[in-house]
């Protein structure tokens, strides 16, 4: 989900010669690994946890330029705090 997510952010707020190195199939590819790692998530975790992953995710499809990234980054820090907070791997 995090791999898939950071590659959708880079997609939308990368440059023009980095967005029209991505082939179609790529960004379909990582929407499937972003929404199937949503799914876990929402099976397996709290509510808390759930929550983070779906702001991380908004925050990867919203971006519109490099400086959304500081959102992206919060977004990212407090889904992984949450989810190893749950595993108990903090």
């Amino acid at each position: 989900m995090i791999g898939a997510g950071t590659s959708i952010f880079e997609l939308r707020s990368g440059s023009e010669g980095w967005l029209e190195s991505v082939e179609p199939g790529e960004l379909r590819a990582w929407q499937s690994q972003l929404q199937r790692g949503r799914a876990v998530i929402h099976l397996l975790c709290t509510q808390e946890t759930r929550g983070h992953a779906d702001s991380f995710a908004r925050a990867c499809w919203r971006a519109k330029s490099a400086d959304d990234e500081q959102e992206t980054i919060e977004a990212l820090r407090a889904f992984n705090t949450a989810l190893r907070k749950e595993i108990g791997s903090e």
